[in-house]
């Protein structure tokens, strides 16, 4: 690995979009001991973590974040992360949004949270599941079906980027889109990675601290603790 680590936190995500969302909610913190680097895929994590030890700065690492989709099943994606933690020789959280013990400590965000399945699309799509230009978005994948065009298999996916051809610069990715504030950063739906930046705000058990997100139904304000009338 030529990258060097240069703050005591680090975040390690999958992709760039992810990289863009972490960086961007850590501006909103204040946070600016923060270093955020991309694995450029799940089937890269592996060697990346293994990697890292043999970084000279690594050391010096305090606390390690992980960030990646669950895509079709959040559960294997969580354990395939622990997998390859201990494979490093890192210490591995026992669930999502739970700090490991030891230095650095490590915490994992499978987005959605709390979800079975899904992607950061769907997370960014809660945030704007009110906005108008969403019932525009869902008329044009149905006037498409009803057309006999094929969708993408990751309909959140086309439903997303959908959205954000209607904002104005339409050619952004998401992560930029993101940064750009097409999806409020503000909403509770990107609480989880507040907490993911903030682990000793006080997270016990993910699954007694939060509720399920389910990318079909969504998540409404004050289904976090301390959201209410957000």
């Amino acid at each position: 690995m030529t990258t060097r680590l240069t703050q005591t936190r680090v975040v390690i995500a999958e992709g760039r979009d992810e990289v863009h969302l972490v960086e961007a909610v850590a501006r909103q913190l204040g946070l600016t001991n923060l270093q955020v680097l991309s694995f450029e895929g799940v089937d890269n994590l592996r060697g990346f973590l293994r990697a890292l030890p043999s970084v000279s700065e690594f050391t010096r690492v305090r606390s390690l974040g992980i960030v990646c989709d669950a895509e079709d099943d959040a559960r294997a994606r969580f354990q395939s992360v622990t997998n390859s933690l201990a494979d490093a020789g890192l210490s591995a959280p026992s669930d999502p949004l739970v700090p490991s013990p030891g230095t650095p400590r490590v915490v994992v965000l499978i987005n959605p949270f709390g979800s079975p399945a899904g992607s950061l699309d769907d997370v960014c799509l809660e945030t704007v599941r009110s906005e108008p230009a969403m019932s525009c978005v869902d008329a044009y994948l149905t006037c498409l079906e009803a057309a006999g065009i094929p969708l993408a298999t990751n309909r959140a996916k086309t439903r997303a980027h959908a959205f954000i051809a209607s904002r104005d610069r339409p050619d952004v990715s998401l992560g930029v889109a993101l940064q750009r504030g097409y999806f409020p950063l503000t909403h509770v739906a990107f609480d989880p990675v507040r907490r993911l930046l903030q682990p000793e705000s006080g997270v016990k058990s993910a699954r007694s601290e939060f509720k399920a997100f389910d990318p079909v139904k969504g998540m409404l304000p004050g289904d976090l603790p301390g959201t209410a009338g957000r």
